[in-house]
């Protein structure tokens, strides 16, 4: 089994990540491999609502300039797990991993 975590914050050894890997200690006890991939650090624009995906049923995003949004939304699928992890601003998750979430989301639709 495998599972996929998310780091939505930008610092990438800080709290968020220590708390994924925490999880992931867990899970590697019960022989389940982890992959942690920090996206807090990245600039991913948001979704522009083009329904280019939904247009091309391909499961990418045709925003392509961020090829690794497209890489990422492949190892969900893959995935036989997901862990979302991001810190917390003004009252939401941070931008990045918002960004990332909403075209991950609208592409699986």
């Amino acid at each position: 089994m495998k599972v996929v975590a998310f780091n939505g914050s930008p610092r990438e050894k800080g709290n968020t990540y220590l708390a994924l890997r925490m999880v992931g200690e867990e899970l590697e006890k019960e022989g389940i491999e982890l992959e942690i991939i920090h996206v807090g650090n990245k600039a991913i624009r948001g979704c522009i609502g083009c329904n280019g995906c939904a247009k091309n049923r391909d499961e990418k995003c045709v925003m392509s300039e961020e090829n690794f949004v497209n890489e990422w939304i492949q190892k969900i699928k893959e995935a036989d797990g997901v862990l979302l992890g991001s810190p917390v601003h003004f009252a939401s998750l941070g931008a990045t991993m918002k960004a990332f979430l909403d075209r991950a989301f609208y592409v699986a639709s």
